[in-house]
């Protein structure tokens, strides 16, 4: 790549000691950089391998010839990454000129002492490799300034780490010795990130340190009060309690997922602009954090935090942007003294009560609020229109009258979550105010009824309003941006499906109106035109809609008294490629259940419905394997399925609930062995199993590997995994 100065040159034989021809190093006579990335997977490589595992190689070792050398005499940069290597290439040892050397991605075990030949580097990178220790050799470098050895095996940080006393210690040892100290290496960028560094961890003679990554270890107590230059700092994912740093020249503080009380800083980091300390223990955020005029985000979910300190939003911080608070215990937001340019602000899962007065006058620039699930019973009143685009409300107690304070000051509001309130009505002039909204969420409130002139937000695409008493619904036909429309548990009695669904509808929920009157020639009608997908939530399978009130009782279904839900989402896809079984009283006094996952977006399981209980009553009459009836249910399935039309492997589950036939009167955990779950697995499908108390389980355990018969065609055919467990009556949901 000439542009930016790399060498983009035929793959170079590395293989049991090969050598790479100065004749084909003579294309690169001046230039600094050269990338010899996964040159053991090219096609090339592989034909002059001529191994008979196509699918793993180990570099021996990389050889230079003499001429070779001479003529990579300037080279400055060289990348090896990804080549299989075991071992350091020895004769990179010779390209004295290199500042940056790239050995990441590959399975070396140990770097050489004579590492320390290469006085110019200034960069080595080493990320991805087995190294458990680094030479002492390496602080001879003294131009070195980046050192990455991120996702290694470094039980301890290097041996010559500052003064030697970086490593674990005991509480008697907390204390450095001064007169172990050695000179302050010059290193600026230090990468420990995902290593087995673990215990009490003191770093001196930093004096040059500006960033430090030591994530994702199994650090305890990280002392970083020598490390006076340090601005950058990433500790999360250990099991941090204490955390002490010197934070004069601190911009950036990474530390979230520990277990962190406390923040000890000498010298308040006036120039902190990002703070991480999400998933900690924290009670409270430090009083210094009101001095840090250059924060631009704060992010403290996830801890104990009761109180907020009073003087937080006291000073200016012109560059504030978003602030996550969330999932805390916050009872009230301190005064907020000076205006905030803050954009977005998540408060969700606190204890708020109530907002500042002045809140929207203040944050007057917010673009995203969350305070859904706390205690709010009024919002503060705005005097001009909001720069709102997405507003949630969920799960508090507010009523009409605060939505109306604040309604017609949502012009330019996108998404807008206000389930589960005291609401009876979404205002009717919300039309005229909320012209951009595309998402609408008022399920579980008291709504009556839905404004006339709905029909005019042109840009809506989501309206859930389930849970509700609506009688009516307005017409909806004319929304060509809907996508989704809920209208579950509500009290509808006729619909008007014209009116109802727009052209461009892709889920519509009328589950559980028990008054519902459908017209049976409008829906075939309707259903004739356009091609659905019919999900009877009943756990009946009907093929139609009900046309007329069949109020749904699971006591007509079984005597099991399963009760059957629904629930789905397409995710990032167009859409689902998933057949189910549901089927509460098969043979009257079982349950069966199954999910077959088509996958790729163009593989649907046919009629898996229709087929799976025939093949299970079938192989439960085989005398010969019907102890594994579940193991060859899934097999025959997967052969049928496959006979019609499949070509792929599958993700599917088969769940068989039968009576069991131990004794009435043999009891465990407290409960009656009444029933036995059959599970049989392939592929990612789990199932959830939920018990009244203690953890959830998830079945089965392990995943076992699908088993190819003929690698000249992609066709898989499946190990099923079956567990088999007792039901007691702890047992809640599947």
């Amino acid at each position: 790549n000439n542009n930016n100065n790399d060498i983009s040159t035929n793959p170079y034989r590395g293989f049991s000691g090969s050598t790479i021809n100065s004749t084909t190093l003579e294309t690169v006579p001046s230039n600094k950089r050269l990338n010899l990335n996964g040159i053991c997977l090219s096609s090339t490589f592989l034909r002059n391998a001529n191994d008979e595992d196509d699918n793993f190689y180990n570099i021996e070792d990389v050889i230079l010839t003499e001429q070779s050398i001479r003529t990579l005499s300037d080279l400055e940069i060289l990348s090896l990454k990804s080549n299989c290597m075991q071992v350091f290439p020895s004769c990179v040892l010779k390209l004295t000129s290199l500042t940056s050397l790239d050995l990441s991605d590959n399975n070396i075990l140990t770097i050489p002492p004579e590492i320390k030949k290469l006085l110019n580097l200034r960069e080595l990178v080493l990320d991805q490799n087995v190294i458990s220790v680094l030479p002492a050799t390496i602080w001879e470098l003294s131009c070195l300034k980046i050192l990455r050895c991120a996702h290694n095996r470094l039980a301890l940080p290097p041996n010559k780490f500052a003064d030697m006393r970086a490593i674990v210690l005991n509480e008697s040892e907390l204390k450095l010795d001064n007169s172990t100290s050695l000179k302050t290496n010059n290193l600026t960028n230090l990468n420990l990130r995902g290593n087995r560094l673990k215990g009490n961890i003191i770093l001196g003679n930093y004096g040059n340190l500006t960033e430090l990554d030591v994530s994702e270890n199994n650090i305890e107590s990280l002392d970083l009060l020598a490390v006076e230059q340090l601005q950058v700092l990433q500790c999360s994912r250990n099991n941090l309690t204490h955390l002490i740093l010197y934070g004069k020249n601190l911009t950036s503080l990474i530390a979230g997922n520990n277990c962190i009380t406390n923040l000890a800083v000498t010298h308040p980091p006036v120039l902190l602009k990002h703070m991480d300390v999400s998933y900690n223990e924290l009670e409270t955020l430090p009083d210094w954090l009101s001095g840090c005029q250059d924060l631009r985000s704060l992010f403290a979910s996830n801890n104990n935090i009761k109180t907020l300190p009073d003087h937080l939003f006291c000073n200016e911080m012109p560059y504030l942007h978003t602030v996550q608070l969330a999932y805390n215990q916050i009872q009230y937001l301190p005064a907020i003294q000076r205006k905030l340019p803050i954009q977005e602000l998540f408060l969700q899962n606190n204890s708020l009560s109530t907002l500042p007065e002045n809140f929207f006058r203040a944050i007057y620039n917010i673009k995203v609020l969350n305070v859904s699930n706390n205690r709010l019973c009024d919002l503060p009143k705005p005097l001009d229109v909001l720069q709102l685009e997405k507003l949630f409300l969920t799960a508090n107690c507010l009523n009409d009258k605060a939505l109306e304070k604040i309604s017609h000051c949502l012009r330019n509001l996108k998404i807008f979550h206000a389930a589960y309130n005291n609401f009876t009505a979404i205002p009717e002039n919300c039309c005229m105010y909320w012209g951009e909204i595309e998402e609408i969420v008022f399920s579980g409130n008291k709504l009556l009824k839905l404004p006339d002139n709905i029909g005019a937000l042109r840009h809506l695409s989501v309206l859930r309003v389930h849970s509700n008493l609506l009688q009516t619904i307005p017409k909806l036909s004319n929304l060509l941006s809907l996508r989704v429309l809920d209208l579950a548990h509500n009290q509808l009695d006729r619909i008007d499906l014209t009116d109802l669904i727009p052209p461009n509808l892709k889920f519509l929920d009328l589950s559980c109106n028990l008054k519902l009157h459908v017209d049976s020639q409008q829906f075939n009608t309707y259903r004739s035109q356009r091609p659905m997908s019919l999900v009877d939530v009943s756990g009946k399978n009907r093929t139609s809609l009900p046309l007329s009130p069949s109020p749904f009782c699971e006591n007509d279904l079984t005597e099991s008294n399963w009760t059957i839900g629904f629930s789905e989402t397409s995710g990032s896809k167009q859409r689902l490629y998933i057949s189910q079984i549901r089927l509460p009283a098969f043979c009257n006094i079982e349950a069966l259940f199954g999910m077959f996952d088509g996958e790729n977006n163009s593989d649907m399981p046919v009629a898996v419905d229709k087929v799976v209980p025939r093949i299970l009553l079938e192989e439960r009459t085989v005398k010969e394997t019907a102890n594994d009836y579940m193991k060859y249910t899934m097999l025959s399935a997967h052969r049928e399925l496959k006979d019609k039309g499949r070509k792929h492997g599958m993700n599917a589950v088969i769940v068989h609930i039968l009576k069991s036939k131990v004794p009435a009167d043999y009891s465990f955990c407290g409960g009656v062995k009444k029933y036995i779950m059959k599970i049989a697995n392939v592929g990612d499908v789990r199932v959830i199993l939920g018990r009244a108390s203690g953890p959830i389980r998830i079945l089965p355990m392990k995943q076992k590997k699908q088993i190819r018969t003929n690698p000249q065609i992609h066709l898989m055919v499946p190990d099923p995994d079956v567990t088999e467990l007792y039901l007691d009556e702890q047992y809640e949901y599947m």
